[in-house]
């Protein structure tokens, strides 16, 4: 982001509040953005074992109403889509979906 600066804070400090809030209100402001992801999930068991689960995905969002997301890995392969009319949940191993109303914004 040109222009952007960087600030470093403590999380519990006012600088670090001001700066989260300074992202968010751009990132609010934007009509339409896309991002690819990469997320880790790890878990212990009560055996002390550590799993951990990776996915990877990317977000596609057209305000105010329509947006695609889309997580696969080794234990999901799904995408949740809006139309602006209709919100879909589609399980795509699983072969299975499920819809409902959408809601109207996504504010």
């Amino acid at each position: 982001m040109l222009g952007a600066s960087v600030v470093h804070a403590d999380a519990s400090s006012d600088a670090a509040h001001e700066a989260l809030k300074i992202m968010t209100d751009y990132v609010s402001g934007l009509d339409a953005i896309s991002f690819d992801l990469s997320v880790d999930m790890e878990a212990v068991t009560t055996a002390g074992i550590k799993l951990q689960f990776s996915a990877s995905g990317q977000m596609i969002l057209d305000r105010p109403d329509r947006f695609r997301v889309v997580r696969t890995g080794g234990h999901s392969d799904i995408e949740l889509i809006s139309d602006g009319d209709t919100l879909t949940l589609n399980g795509r191993k699983a072969n299975a979906y499920a819809q409902k109303n959408a809601p109207k914004s996504l504010d």
